[in-house]
């Protein structure tokens, strides 16, 4: 025999429903992504409305107007006449140059001070010159 029971009050409904962790939970996540947006919506408003008053232009229009800036240590072929782009593209691959470098001594330097870390004495060629990188990182000499 089945048995009824009485339907909840509509007010028992929703003090139930926001008591639920779930559910409570989801109310915050929308309260912090709205303040979250309000607060990136100021920061928006309030940036183009001082760069209006300061006649600052925003884009990349500024990329095809002469640098006017030397770049000294440069693969490419560079002039202050160039175009901003132009002054990028030389301060980009000036920057890949170095990180390639700083690369390769990183891995040699890390190659070295591993292979002399385990060893304690030996007569290995290879390994041999490493013993100063082992004193300089177990003593600091």
């Amino acid at each position: 025999m089945p048995t009824s029971k009485p339907a909840p009050s509509p007010s028992t409904r929703i003090r139930l429903a926001l008591t639920d962790k779930r559910i409570s939970g989801l109310i915050w996540q929308i309260v912090v992504v709205g303040i979250a947006v309000a607060i990136v919506a100021w920061l928006w408003s309030n940036a183009i409305h001082n760069l209006s008053v300061r006649r600052i232009s925003t884009g990349f229009a500024f990329l095809g107007r002469e640098a006017g800036m030397p770049i000294d240590d440069t693969w490419l072929p560079y002039s202050p006449k160039d175009t901003y782009l132009r002054a990028f593209i030389v301060g980009l691959t000036n920057t890949l140059r170095v990180a390639v470098i700083g690369i390769v001594l990183a891995t040699v330097l890390g190659t070295l001070v591993g292979i002399a870390m385990p060893i304690t004495a030996t007569r290995n060629v290879l390994v041999s010159p490493t013993m100063k990188a082992r004193r300089y990182v177990s003593f600091g000499l």
